[in-house]
């Protein structure tokens, strides 16, 4: 879109835009299961309704997953949540190192990283709850207009696009990474608050 209909790239008009329908859920259920039965992996309809859900329905961030899991689980394993969350934290040590200096590095601001670890656990993203009063005073910015300069930056650095009205991150597996990090912020707070080590 922005290669080719932004007036503004050197290659607009440069290229004839094709599009791709939308692969249904259980068409797309059907074709990952039978690439699984080469290792005789037994995808569990459960597991994958959930892993879609987790991507939205965009194959290839799905297709990620499942090569992941191909290749690290034995043959003969039943891919259930027990194996989906080895897989999930394989892909997140994996991508450990590009997700911390996404969140930690300089790239971000204070107010553009507090509110990523927002949207990571906002399920509920109509307009009254992201230009709220409450999540401004929770990221640190004291007006809409501060609200949408933010969500702006994070969208020109693609680490979160707008589809629907909603907040979507580009990477789903990142916004899982973020979630632990989270609880792992949380936990730690804890613990220190509280005297432990």
């Amino acid at each position: 879109e922005h290669i080719f209909r932004d007036q503004s790239s050197p290659f607009y008009k440069q290229a004839a835009i094709i599009y791709f329908e939308h692969i249904e859920q259980d068409v797309f259920f059907e074709f990952v299961a039978k690439r699984f039965q080469r290792k005789k992996i037994m995808l569990e309809k459960k597991v994958y309704e959930y892993l879609y859900q987790m991507c939205h329905g965009i194959t290839g961030d799905i297709q990620r997953f499942c090569r992941v899991a191909f290749d690290t689980l034995e043959e003969r394993t039943p891919l259930n949540f027990e194996a989906f969350f080895t897989v999930l934290e394989t892909i997140n040590k994996n991508e450990k190192k590009y997700f911390e200096a996404s969140l930690e590095g300089k790239s971000l601001t204070k107010v553009q990283r507090s509110l990523m670890i927002h949207l990571a656990s906002t399920e509920n993203q109509d307009n009254a709850k992201i230009f709220g009063k409450e999540l401004q005073r929770a990221i640190g910015v004291k007006s809409p207009g501060a609200m949408n300069n933010a969500l702006s930056a994070l969208m020109k650095k693609e680490y979160i696009y707008k589809s629907d009205d909603h907040y979507y991150f580009a990477n789903p597996y990142f916004k899982e990474w973020i979630l632990d990090y989270k609880l792992m912020i949380h936990a730690t707070a804890g613990a220190l608050t509280t005297g432990q080590t």
